[in-house]
């Protein structure tokens, strides 16, 4: 059976020893508090991953690339609302990335993003109702379509 520490020398070591697992203890939780959800959130997080989101994401780009050079009051009435709808969903799902803990390294970036998703579908959606009043809105079937509504 190992003798406690008697001489001084005995005690610095013992207490190094200490010290080092002490530390150990802490890195590993700093590790696992402060470094583990920024490995989530660059492996599997936050980025558009499933299919869903980075359809919506490719789809808006792709109206903005399309009517670029166009007055959006010129844009039909379907893609304008099509890319309101997309707008919504981005927007929301912007909103859960923001709020999510992982998020705080990212979140200037998100609000920015946010920011400009509230902007285009502020500018859609006046120009879908700018549409809508000149009588190209959503068009409703004809009377006499075969749709039974009571009378």
């Amino acid at each position: 059976m190992r003798h406690p520490p008697t001489t001084p020398g005995e005690w610095l070591l013992l207490l190094g020893i200490y010290a080092g697992i002490l530390f150990s203890i802490f890195a590993f939780l700093f590790f696992l508090v402060i470094v583990g959800p920024w490995i989530l959130d660059k492996l599997g997080g936050h980025g558009p991953q499933d299919e869903h989101e980075q359809r919506l994401f490719q789809e808006s780009a792709e109206f903005r690339s399309r009517w670029q050079n166009v007055q959006l009051w010129q844009v039909p009435y379907a893609d304008l609302a099509s890319e309101a709808s997309r707008c919504w969903q981005i927007i929301t799902i912007l909103e859960k990335r923001r709020t999510s803990p992982t998020a705080l390294s990212a979140n200037d970036e998100l609000i920015n993003q946010i920011s400009g998703y509230r902007t285009t579908l502020t500018t859609v959606q006046q120009a879908m109702a700018y549409v809508a009043a000149r009588g190209g809105g959503p068009q409703l079937p004809p009377h006499g379509t075969g749709l039974n509504y009571p009378q």
